[in-house]
């Protein structure tokens, strides 16, 4: 047997298989497969493409493809009323989580798909994986924005030890032990037109914490000290039976801020 499958594989190998038509029937058959093979090919790719474009035109319309211009109000939804120079600022924000019984802290980040800044395509960035998580980073800077502000006022990187200074402009207090934490604050200057106030902790915040951000007598370039923004003085003015966000910063946060011995960190 041995020598019998030796010898069929030796001429299978002399003589291979080959599709080389003999007639006109063959011929024409063998070009009925081919062409048979080629339009059904063509099909599965021309199935695919439309099948990406229509995946495409979905995905822009449900995070804004249609938004030219990012700095246009119409482009974004379910943003803080503090700070409107950004949708999402000041960041991060508890007015972006929602109560979730499921996760550890309790709460599980939401933000809507027309929350998150535009990219230059026109199309707002997924919130898919935010909105997976239970809180806020532990490490990240804490973003917000003021008009025309100057850093006179603010606490440099090589001087960190004015955030316990009872005059100090900036704040950032653990509501469980009510101590502050050291951090400094700078401007990012990439875009020269709308300046980035960022305050970065000098030390990892502790999970499943909250904390207060309090921010007072900042400078603008005319050396004028900037007044708080026109959301956060309505809501000053609100009492805590208003509205789900009076009671919130009427609860847990004016009075943290009032127990630092001041009551102008607003």
């Amino acid at each position: 047997m041995t020598a019998l499958k030796l010898k069929w594989l030796k001429q299978s190998q002399e003589k291979p298989y080959n599709l080389k038509p003999k007639n006109g029937h063959q011929q024409r058959a063998l070009f009925v497969a081919k062409y048979a093979a080629y339009s059904a090919t063509m099909i599965v790719i021309s199935i695919f493409v439309i099948l990406s474009i229509v995946s495409a035109i979905q995905s822009g319309t449900n995070y804004g493809d249609s938004c030219k211009d990012r700095s246009d109000p119409a482009c974004y939804a379910k943003c803080n009323p503090i700070d409107t120079t950004a949708c999402m600022l000041p960041y991060p924000s508890s007015y972006y989580l929602v109560a979730d019984s499921s996760t550890e802290t309790g709460y599980r980040v939401s933000f809507d798909p027309s929350t998150l800044p535009i990219t230059k395509r026109g199309a707002h960035i997924n919130p898919l994986h935010w909105n997976d998580l239970d809180g806020f980073s532990t490490t990240a800077p804490l973003l917000f924005n003021l008009p025309d502000v100057t850093n006179d006022t603010m606490i440099p990187w090589w001087n960190l030890e004015l955030y316990s200074a009872s005059n100090v402009s900036s704040v950032l207090i653990n509501t469980k032990t009510g101590a502050r934490v050291p951090h400094w604050v700078e401007i990012d200057r990439v875009d020269a037109q709308w300046p980035m106030i960022i305050m970065q902790p000098a030390v990892s915040l502790e999970f499943n914490t909250r904390y207060v951000v309090g921010i007072r007598r900042m400078t603008n370039s005319k050396g004028e000290v900037i007044p708080a923004t026109p959301g956060m003085q309505v809501l000053i003015g609100k009492s805590t039976s208003d509205d789900d966000m009076s009671q919130s910063y009427n609860t847990d946060i004016f009075p943290v801020l009032s127990a630092q011995g001041q009551c102008d960190y607003l």
